[in-house]
């Protein structure tokens, strides 16, 4: 594999080569800030969620969307991607500090779509907010009665984007 001194990250479709042919879609620059390790979390994360948002959950424009843990790299991404898409976003935090962090990085997402993930009390906040229609759509990623509180968020025909796995693993399905 060619590296270059530019920092470029390169995503290959060849498993073993000693030569890639970059595809310029899918390269871009690395910020000067940012690590090779912290530039590689991207790709992660972006594929996660397109394959959740877009693949199966079929994310279009005007869906509100339940995003759960809105400040890691999975619930950023999301929240990047469904706001592009024209999606009104709700999301979840567990301190203040989090929510702050919402507000100054996304700060068209408003303080009432901001709801807390250390218990159950989001699910008020969305019947609230929607008029008691829910959600188009939840990235989920919380377990146990959160888990079940999601699932209760859910509008009419709502899509359930399952990415956690405690539950799954501890078969408490």
């Amino acid at each position: 594999m060619q590296y270059h001194k530019s920092k470029l990250k390169i995503i290959s479709s060849s498993s073993i080569a000693n030569v890639v042919v970059k595809d310029k879609d899918l390269c871009w620059k690395i910020p000067d800030v940012w690590t090779f390790e912290e530039a590689a979390t991207i790709p992660c994360v972006y594929s996660t969620v397109y394959m959740a948002l877009y693949i199966y959950g079929k994310m279009k424009k005007g869906d509100k969307i339940l995003i759960h843990s809105g400040t890691g790299g999975v619930g950023q991404a999301a929240i990047h991607l469904a706001l592009n898409e024209g999606c009104e976003v709700f999301t979840t935090v567990s301190t203040e500090d989090k929510r702050n962090f919402i507000k100054k990085m996304f700060p068209i997402i408003s303080d009432g779509h901001i709801g807390n993930s250390r218990d159950i009390s989001f699910e008020q906040m969305i019947m609230q907010q929607t008029k008691d229609r829910g959600v188009d759509i939840v990235l989920n990623s919380l377990v146990e009665e959160k888990l079940i509180a999601s699932v209760r968020c859910l509008a009419q025909n709502g899509r359930f984007l399952e990415i956690g796995k405690f539950d799954f693993v501890s078969n408490n399905l």
